[in-house]
């Protein structure tokens, strides 16, 4: 769902509401490539992991880097989803004052979720590496 969401908001960077800017138009596309990259590369990582099994399969458990990423992410693909359309009348007043207010950070927000899924699959693949390298089977 998060591969859907922010493929359709890097389709429209150039189109999005004035606060996005010249600046962000950029940082749309870049995060969605650097966030489904990272998910395809960390769901082929945990299967591989989960068949090995034991310690291997504990070696992927969730970081809180990867805990911090999802919460960023769930954050600013929700606040660009709910201001892309150009309008906020289906929310609450205050709801809708908030997600017009934290809009503009949205992006960059997003750019630093994919930094932290990149942060949280180095980690990942430090730990897998005794497996990763044949040191360990």
């Amino acid at each position: 769902m998060v591969c859907t969401a922010v493929v359709l908001l890097a389709a429209r960077a150039s189109t999005g509401p004035a606060w996005w800017g010249p600046g962000a138009a950029w940082m749309l596309p870049a995060g969605a490539a650097l966030i489904i990259g990272r998910e395809v590369g960390m769901s082929a990582l945990r299967e591989w992991a989960a068949s090995l099994g034991g310690r291997a399969r504990a070696a992927v458990a969730v970081s809180w880097a990867g805990k911090v990423k999802t919460a960023a992410q769930m954050g600013a693909v929700a606040a660009l989803l709910a201001t892309s359309g150009g309008g906020l009348g289906g929310f609450p007043p205050g709801l809708g004052g908030l997600l017009a207010a934290v809009a503009p950070l949205a992006p960059p927000l997003l750019l630093a979720s994919a930094g932290l899924g990149l942060v949280s699959l180095a980690q990942y693949i430090a730990a897998l590496w005794p497996w990763l390298s044949g040191a360990e089977t």
